[in-house]
């Protein structure tokens, strides 16, 4: 029976045999010489000790044994490897890729941002740990469930706190040249935590960014969609409307506003609006295909050919917006006063009929005398709503209508004249008075503003009942005060008091009362 000695490696006591305790001292001293110049040479033969006393703790209790052997010894020195092993780098990666060890799950504390438990998988599955941590970031984010599988994770799984555990759960063999060389990185890594984390946020910043790089993109791309679709459909709407205007300038031309200016203007105004219109959006169509399509050919001398014609369309513009001006010059007015027959009660109407003229007979072809017809907001092109009503207090005791025609022009006597063309009616029939819905220049007449001003001026004491038509019109009377503002369907009752006209307290339904006039067919005014 061999000779058992007592040993103490690291703190703890083993017994071992005479002939394996030579070969262990052997084996160390060659350990502690092939570390000897090497920075802390101590505490990495105090890691090679710690691992030795683990694995023999473990194989006497595989072998139900007190005693270490030569075997024992033998085993342990071939799975750390001998220090001249590590000499020749050959010898070494072959022992390496002989000793390679399943991974085993661990959290890594040198790793660690939090808990390690990212390094620690991205370990075990062999893995890049940014995208493990982007992974669990991008499921917190969405789901939340990132934050509690990294708490569970964190309890269950246990901290790599040993070297050898360290290696274990990146699948290193626990030898020689793996414990000094994990060794080094911890040197080389004292503040981990803090490293790790710049690290993590650095990728962070850098995924961030190529993902607001690429939406930047995206929205870029779709922002010149929308350009180009409305760059396209608005030059298709403008060619519309220049052609359309162009190709039916008897009715178009001769309408508001084009009736404002002068015959030999409205065509040269229009090209001009469609140049100075036209030419930015086809600008913009041009700078759209070439985002869109990444087109680099020079298009300089036709950006060059835009600019001075869309230039040349202003200055023409300005040149003609003078000239137009230049005919609302003057101001003319002229008023006529008629006296009216005094009635107790008056009924002010809308009248909705135009007498045709002998122009408007020709023109519409009629040869039927006396006819009329309902006017409508599209009825001509020379009617116009600029009328204006103001019902005061008469001061000679007389029901009489006050006209005022005003028009501009390039002088006072254009003006007169257009104001002298307009055509306002109004008459009355019994005890109604009808006044026209429209004012007409004249068919022969340029819009120049004009605009009736109607003052009816009744005695005091007389009754008023105002259509619902002509609420619109009447500029001094305050039918909020009387609590029909937004009844517009009755007529008003008023009363023309010493101090102007006041509410009545009746209310009458003008589409309900035989009162109501029917307005005489046979009136001139």
């Amino acid at each position: 029976m061999n000779k058992t000695i007592i040993i103490n490696i690291n703190g703890t006591v083993f017994h071992i045999e005479e002939d394996a305790y030579e070969m262990l001292q052997s084996y160390m001293t060659d350990v502690k010489q092939h570390f000897a110049y090497t920075a802390d040479s101590e505490e990495i033969v105090t890691d090679i000790e710690n691992r030795l006393a683990e694995m023999f703790a473990e194989l006497l209790q595989q072998r139900n044994s007190d005693v270490i052997v030569t075997a024992d010894v033998t085993d342990v020195i071939k799975t750390m490897g001998s220090a001249n092993q590590f000499e020749n780098p050959d010898e070494e990666q072959s022992f390496q890729s002989q000793n390679r060890h399943e991974r085993k799950l661990y959290r890594d504390p040198d790793e660690r941002v939090i808990g390690g438990v990212c390094a620690g998988l991205a370990y075990y599955f062999n893995i890049d740990i940014k995208w493990v941590r982007l992974l669990t970031f991008v499921a917190t984010l969405l789901w939340g469930t990132g934050v509690i599988i990294y708490i569970l994770l964190w309890a269950v799984v246990p901290e790599a706190k040993t070297r050898a555990e360290k290696m274990a759960m990146k699948g290193e063999p626990v030898n020689l040249q793996n414990i000094k060389r994990n060794f080094d990185y911890e040197v080389q890594n004292l503040s981990p935590g803090i490293n790790k984390a710049t690290n993590l946020i650095a990728d962070l910043l850098k995924y961030v960014g190529k993902f607001l790089v690429k939406a930047c993109k995206f929205i870029v791309k779709a922002f010149g969609v929308f350009l180009l679709i409305v760059s396209s459909l608005s030059l298709l709407s403008l060619l519309a409307s220049l052609a359309g205007l162009l190709g039916l300038s008897d009715f178009y031309l001769n309408a508001h506003p084009f009736n404002a200016l002068n015959p030999e203007y409205r065509v040269p105004v229009v090209i001009c609006a469609f140049v100075i219109s036209a030419i930015p959006f086809a600008a913009l169509l041009i700078f759209t295909v070439k985002l869109l399509f990444n087109i680099r050919t020079n298009t300089r001398a036709l950006s060059f050919s835009l600019l001075m014609i869309w230039l040349g369309g202003l200055m023409f513009s300005i040149y003609y917006a003078t000239r137009i001006s230049a005919e609302f010059r003057q101001e003319a007015k002229f008023e006529e006063t008629t006296v009216l027959k005094s009635v107790s009660t008056l009924y002010l109407n809308s009248n909705s009929l135009k007498n045709l003229s002998k122009e408007d007979s020709i023109r519409f072809n009629l040869s039927i005398s006396k006819i009329k017809i309902v006017q409508d907001d599209s009825f001509d092109n020379n009617s116009y709503s600029n009328v204006d009503i103001a019902i005061e207090k008469s001061a000679d005791g007389k029901l009489s209508v006050t006209k005022q025609v005003s028009s501009k022009g390039r002088d006072f006597e254009t003006a007169l004249r257009y104001a002298r063309n307009v055509s306002y009616n109004f008459v009355q029939a019994d005890s109604a008075l009808n006044l026209d819905k429209y004012l007409f220049i004249g068919n022969k007449s340029l819009y120049r503003g004009q605009e009736v001003k109607i003052t009816v001026k009744i005695p005091e004491n007389t009754k008023v009942i105002i259509a619902k038509e002509l609420r619109w019109k009447i500029e001094n009377l305050d039918f909020d005060a009387c609590g029909e503002g937004d009844d517009y369907d009755k007529a008003s009752r008023w009363i023309m008091s010493a101090g102007g006209m006041q509410c009545d307290t009746i209310r009458l339904d003008r589409n309900h009362t035989s009162e109501e006039p029917v307005p005489d067919e046979n009136y001139n005014n």
